[in-house]
């Protein structure tokens, strides 16, 4: 079972990782049709916790214009997918490193292509609770992420984020070279 606390905690982790990388938090972000999505899907776990975190794309959103490059699975440029499928990482690569400093032990699963209709079924595997994000990247694309938290049996997940630390007073703790 997770707190309210350590459920706000895991979403803050997950806004700051999409703000580092260029993105923006709950932007007005308009949700398109099942069919014309496609999803990335990867997860975070520990002993006492798995985070199944599926990422919603537009599927002809980042296409370029004029000569189509070789499409790749579920139709979109193989390029596109890539670059999807590392910003995907990137993300949960910061939720996962501020996870770490709570939960010594996290792993976290490669990015993973699903079609946009699987989003539909969420509910069948029953998440203890979820958290829903509209994010506009700084290059005009859009997407959703969905966070899906489970709790291992008999779990209680209780955390917070530790306080940002206070920045230094310029001069002091540098390194000088000669």
């Amino acid at each position: 079972m997770f707190t309210p606390a350590s459920i706000d905690a895991i979403e803050t982790l997950f806004r700051n990782a999409i703000r580092e990388h260029g993105g923006s938090p709950d932007s007005a972000v308009t949700t398109v049709a099942a069919s014309a999505r496609n999803a990335i899907v990867l997860s975070i776990s520990s002993y006492l916790f798995k985070i199944v975190l599926l990422f919603d794309f537009p599927a002809d959103a980042g296409k370029p214009q004029g000569r189509e490059p070789a499409a790749g699975r579920g139709g979109m440029p193989a390029p596109c997918l890539d670059a999807r499928a590392e910003l995907v990482n990137m993300i949960c690569g910061s939720a996962k490193r501020g996870l770490g400093q709570t939960f010594p032990h996290v792993g976290m699963s490669t990015p993973i292509l699903i079609d946009g209709n699987c989003l539909e079924h969420v509910a069948a595997i029953a998440p203890d609770a979820q958290r829903r994000l509209q994010v506009a990247m700084g290059d005009g694309e859009a997407f959703a992420c969905l966070i899906c938290l489970f709790a291992a049996k008999d779990s209680a997940i209780d955390f917070r984020l530790a306080a940002a630390p206070v920045a230094q007073a310029a001069g002091s703790g540098e390194l000088e070279l000669f």
